[in-house]
């Protein structure tokens, strides 16, 4: 198995996945909020119609000079981090995907 690994990154392996910058968490963050929370979305940023990010999702990512609205919701789940649903190099610190390489 370590030969195909080495096969597929034509080095150590090791060396590879210390290359990959996937923030403090990676993924999408998916915290949820209630009616006392606020959420934003912004349209910049955005590449669905119905999607939002939590404040602390927001204030970790860059959306100085960007169209974005905050929203009070009854319930919801940040997007942050999706690949579906916002632009790659707008995640916050704590989401950034795999497929950053430094």
């Amino acid at each position: 198995m370590l030969k195909l690994q080495h096969f597929m990154f034509q080095e150590d392996p090791a060396d590879t996945l210390a290359k990959l910058d996937i923030g403090q968490s990676g993924g999408a963050c998916g915290a949820t909020w209630s009616n006392t929370d606020i959420a934003y979305t912004c349209w910049t940023c955005g590449l669905a119609k119905y999607l939002a990010i939590c404040a602390s999702c927001f204030q970790n990512g860059n959306h100085k000079g960007h169209n974005y609205t905050f929203l009070h919701t009854n319930v919801g789940s940040c997007d942050c981090g999706d690949v579906t649903l916002w632009k790659r190099e707008v995640f916050c610190s704590k989401h950034v995907t795999i497929f950053a390489v430094s």
